[in-house]
């Protein structure tokens, strides 16, 4: 009698708990960012109580020290689903064997996607420290040498992980980068960073998700501020899931795009200063791809990304129609992990 009683209570236990989790789903979905059939696998790393996502597709045909190991970095403020086609494409055609590719990871920076948010903002040097403590956590790829491709802002964090690292990176795809050159744009001057720091902690942050609905569908919120709509080039699951984590309740996504731009600047310099200690190609002959967007819409920022290739004896250049590469020419990016992967 009382072990039916007490199977009975876990019977129920488990009812709740399934049920708890239905309703979490309902409001933060899983990471399987290709949906239900997604091969992939997702780690949560947990360095100084700070929790970091990383999904990691493996290659069970070529070890992580027969192959190579990929870090995928997004731009300020989309996060891992932004890229669903490369994902696609990575996993189709044996292109990971073709490639020899043993690891493609995919990771949210603090407070993006599936990882906690920091209590406080991180610089580029915190962030990149706890990265790399955090794959050194998965055994598919710690105790590796990483090919790290970068996009907009993570492309900043690339080259600040590679001037940290310098014996852990054998090369750096650079997408539309960020670069030092942002200490001299007036796009990212003090009072530019500080009024879009107002708008989101006083404007986006305490309204309801009904007003924040409105803002996207008025084009006020765009894919530039990590909107996905539904006509979004992008695996449905990818849009699905990017709509629910932005308009999610605990408004971690605005409050870490908040804190990203606070320490956007100082990162800024901090490269600019790692840069300094060795004026003359700084990044040697690490192999370096940069792709650059069109150089007739912003012919500044074109000229940046050249200064970006100068970075490495060992570069070539690329052109794209526009900066959601990832998005909207992921065959340019398996293109550019080729070339990348025969510099070595």
């Amino acid at each position: 009698m009382i072990k039916t009683i007490f199977k009975f209570f876990i019977f129920l236990f488990l009812i709740k708990f399934i049920n708890c989790q239905k309703d979490k789903d309902l409001n933060f979905p899983f990471p399987n960012l290709l949906g239900e059939f997604d091969s992939g696998y997702s780690y949560f790393p947990m360095i100084d109580n700070l929790k970091l996502h990383i999904r990691c597709y493996t290659n069970k045909q070529i070890s992580k020290n027969d192959g190579e190991n990929l870090l995928f970095d997004s731009g300020l403020p989309l996060f891992s689903t932004a890229y669903g086609n490369v994902i696609e494409m990575l996993l189709k055609n044996n292109t990971m064997n073709k490639l020899k590719i043993s690891n493609a990871c995919f990771f949210d920076r603090y407070g993006y996607g599936w990882s906690e948010l920091s209590p406080v903002a991180l610089n580029s040097k915190q962030f990149i420290k706890k990265l790399y403590a955090s794959i050194q956590t998965i055994p598919s790829i710690n105790n590796s040498k990483y090919y790290y491709v970068g996009w907009s802002y993570g492309g900043l964090l690339g080259q600040t992980f590679a001037t940290l690292y310098p014996n852990l990176i054998k090369g750096l795809l650079l997408i539309d980068s960020s670069d030092i050159g942002s200490l001299y744009d007036p796009k990212w001057s003090f009072d530019n960073i500080t009024s879009q720091i107002d708008f989101i902690l006083q404007s986006v942050v305490p309204s309801p998700k009904e007003y924040i609905e409105q803002l996207t569908d008025f084009g006020i919120i765009t894919l530039k501020q990590g909107w996905m709509d539904s006509n979004t080039s992008l695996p449905k699951s990818c849009v699905e899931k990017t709509q629910k984590i932005i308009l999610n309740s605990y408004d971690n996504y605005y409050l870490a795009a908040a804190q990203e731009l606070s320490q956007f600047i100082p990162n800024a310099m901090f490269l600019k200063s790692q840069y300094e200690k060795i004026p003359c190609k700084p990044l040697g002959k690490l192999p370096l791809v940069v792709i650059s967007s069109n150089p007739v819409e912003e012919p500044d920022w074109y000229n940046r990304q050249i200064e970006i290739t100068k970075l490495s004896s060992n570069s070539i250049q690329l052109n794209s129609t526009d900066h959601f590469v990832p998005i909207n020419q992921p065959d340019l990016i398996i293109k550019s992990i080729e070339i990348l992967l025969n510099k070595n």
